[in-house]
């Protein structure tokens, strides 16, 4: 990763993207206005080829971008729209404006009402859909969208009566669904290290029977165990983000996905009870990261799915572990 972008882009987002920024857009308050402000810093087309007006970022060094977006619970596809810009750019197609969601993919026919799942659909006005074998863009504006998620969640559910040819736009084969679930991988790293650092805060300064809790042995031990997830979660992003934009590997995005959604499911509950109920109020940032870290973790197959899939690969092949790690890191 490049700290250079890092450190941009964790300037851009501390100064704009507040709690209360947040707050307000899950609250369903214009967004728009924190998208202006992301799309002028440039860091949207990161991924584009310099020849298209973009950075021509490797995914290696954008990933900081998507790590720094998790960790500022940033309540727009910031990350998502980079990667469908990108992957639209390596095809020789120009982007739309605004955020592009991409939908968890659907087996809907063309006669039957059209309606697909939308990680992010409430704050996005484009949406990579697949249908019958091809990949298609469509606006927000021709939808029918109803939010799908709990309370602030920005999920959606985009339904159509019949399919909109009209405002269909066939996309390039490439994998889309891959790099949306490696990038919900990268978000949630993110956000599993604010959590973690933010959980250090409260217990070094929050004292109980005399002393600060983080002196009492089992809220050193729970921060032990959540410190080994997060720090593999960071590890299991940076090799789904290894490949090449054109090259990817599903392994490695398996195992980015799989080991981060996990990490989720132990380090939420730790963050949580070392804050006891502080970590619940509306008022404490906390609970801005558990439950996007939750609806990410369940976004484009939880760990279960991608735990099922990598061992059905295993038992696919007769190589050692040695064999079965290496593959993970070369482009399929």
């Amino acid at each position: 990763m490049n700290q250079d972008i890092i450190d941009a882009v964790t300037h851009l987002l501390g100064d704009h993207c507040s709690s209360a920024v947040i707050q307000r857009i899950e609250a369903g308050q214009d967004w728009r206005p924190l998208w202006d402000t992301l799309e002028s810093s440039g860091f949207t087309d990161a991924l584009v080829s310099e020849a298209m007006g973009g950075a021509g970022l490797s995914p290696a060094d954008a990933l900081g971008i998507a790590i720094c977006s998790g960790q500022h619970a940033l309540p727009l596809p910031w990350a998502h729209t980079m990667v469908a810009r990108g992957l639209l750019a390596l095809h020789g197609v120009a982007a739309p404006s605004g955020p592009i969601a991409i939908a968890e993919p659907t087996d809907t026919t063309a006669t039957d009402p059209i309606s697909v799942s939308v990680p992010w659909g409430r704050v996005a006005d484009h949406a990579v859909v697949h249908h019958q074998g091809q990949h298609w863009l469509l606006p927000a504006g021709s939808a029918e969208i109803a939010p799908s998620g709990g309370p602030g969640g920005l999920d959606a559910q985009w339904t159509w009566p019949s399919w909109p040819s009209a405002d269909a736009v066939p996309l390039p084969d490439a994998a889309w669904t891959a790099w949306a679930a490696v990038t919900s991988a990268a978000l949630m790293a993110g956000a599993l290290e604010w959590s973690f650092e933010l959980s250090m805060q409260y217990a070094n300064e929050r004292v109980q029977f005399g002393k600060p809790i983080s002196k009492i042995q089992v809220i050193q031990q729970q921060l032990s165990v959540m410190a080994e997830h997060v720090f593999a979660a960071r590890m299991a992003a940076q090799i789904g983000w290894h490949s090449p934009l054109n090259q990817f590997s599903l392994t490695a995005l398996a195992v980015a996905k799989q080991r981060t959604s996990e990490a989720v499911t132990v380090c939420a509950p730790i963050a949580h009870a070392v804050h006891g109920a502080m970590g619940f109020t509306a008022e404490y940032a906390l609970q801005l990261r558990t439950r996007r870290l939750h609806e990410w973790r369940l976004h484009y197959g939880s760990e279960q799915h991608w735990a099922r899939w990598l061992g059905e690969q295993w038992l696919a092949h007769t190589d050692d572990a040695l064999g079965a790690a290496m593959r993970v890191l070369e482009p399929q």
